[in-house]
């Protein structure tokens, strides 16, 4: 969240391949969402497994396609 603040970025942009254990996925996601008022881009094993569902102000990247096209685009 510091960084965010300090840096002022268009996007928070985030792999998840692990399972996170201190939390369930998706209440994480959610207060990540709401917490840092940027766009967040997520992919990764578990967010795509989980089925995790995403605010406005979020995107799932579903595959290494989607993920190379965000990355050329930028």
């Amino acid at each position: 969240k510091k960084a965010v603040e300090q840096f002022n970025p268009d996007y928070v942009f985030t792999i998840i391949n692990d399972s996170y254990a201190e939390m369930p996925l998706q209440p994480y996601i959610d207060k990540i969402g709401d917490e840092l008022k940027v766009d967040l881009i997520i992919s990764g094993y578990q967010a795509i497994n989980q089925g995790i569902k995403v605010k406005e102000n979020s995107h799932i990247l579903q595959n290494l396609k989607q993920v190379m096209e965000f990355i050329q685009n930028l």
